[in-house]
Order: C-alpha cells, then structure tokens, then sequence
C-alpha cells in the first residue's frame, strides 16, 4: 500500500510540474512578444487561449505517470535489497 501511495504522490508532483512548467512558458512568451508592424493591419476581432483536450487524456496520463513511478519505486527498492 506504501509503494501505491508513493507512486500516485509522484505522479501528482510530475503533472504539477508539467502544468507549472507550461505556464511559466507561456507567460514568457507572452512577455517577450514582438509583434509585426506590418501584420497590424489584419488583426483579428476573436482570440482564443490553448487547447482543449479531453479529460480522460489527463486521466490516463495521471495512471500511466502513476504506474511509471510505481515500476521505477519498486525496481529501485528492490536493487536497494540485494
């Protein structure tokens, strides 16, 4: 049951990681921005932020992160044995 709860703590540190990450990357980009002078003539009146995906994207990489670090936990303790 140990190895279960480290696994999934792991896998919410790794996606909270990813979320963090993109977000100080696009905030930069956004920062850093120079826009064309030549492209202000067609601007658009709409803007649209990301992308969606589907929440069972987030859920099968939330498992596949999980069982990713549940491998790599035992191997390790198991290596730590010998």
């Amino acid at each position: 049951m140990k190895l279960i709860k480290q696994s999934i703590i792991g896998s919410v540190v790794l996606h909270i990681i990813y979320f963090v990450g993109m977000m100080i990357i696009g905030y930069f980009k956004t920062v850093n921005v120079q826009p064309n002078s030549e492209s202000a003539i067609a601007l658009e009146n709409e803007v649209a932020f990301g992308a969606t995906i589907a929440p069972s994207f987030y859920l099968v990489t939330f498992i596949s992160a999980a069982v990713l670090c549940g491998v790599l936990l035992f191997s390790y303790q198991r290596f730590l044995k010998r």
